[in-house]
């Protein structure tokens, strides 16, 4: 008798490939030091706004144990996601607001909001295994979970 795999729901996607893709950005890539030069010079801000602008601190995301180890899992429900569907999950996770998303692609912010969804009811799809055939009946019962799109509010 095989054991029921319940369904997961659309926000704990969103929040958990949100977080996978954040996780990657803050891991060490050990292979790094052979891609760089050394210079004897010490660091300094490369951009005028790097140097000057002391307003904005900005928190560096602190990946938890459980965000490292669901890391794979998360990201491989981006299989056979096109890449231009992906292109609006990682603007998202860099907190690019639905109003710029619109302006880099020349459309609405309700055009982008729109292919954000669609983008993350096609993620629902690969991790609970449906079919992604008949895209339109996905759409509607993944939208009674109410995917917001507001991920800064739920990953915080």
């Amino acid at each position: 008798m095989a054991a029921h795999i319940e369904e997961i729901n659309i926000l704990d996607i969103e929040k958990r490939i949100i977080r996978a893709l954040k996780t990657i950005r803050v891991l060490p890539d050990p292979e790094a030091r052979f891609m760089t030069y050394r210079t004897a010079w010490p660091e300094f801000p490369q951009d005028f706004m790097d140097a000057y602008n002391s307003d904005e601190v900005r928190q560096r995301f602190k990946p938890s144990p459980f965000d490292v180890g669901d890391c794979l899992t998360a990201l491989s429900w981006l299989r056979g996601i096109q890449p231009h569907d992906t292109r609006f999950i990682h603007w998202r996770s860099h907190e690019v607001s639905f109003r710029q998303i619109g302006d880099k692609i020349g459309t609405s912010d309700e055009t982008a909001r729109t292919r954000y969804r669609d983008a993350m009811v096609r993620v629902w799809a690969n991790a609970n295994s449906y079919s992604q055939d008949n895209f339109g009946k996905l759409r509607e019962s993944a939208r009674k979970s109410r995917c917001s799109g507001n991920v800064r509010k739920k990953v915080a």
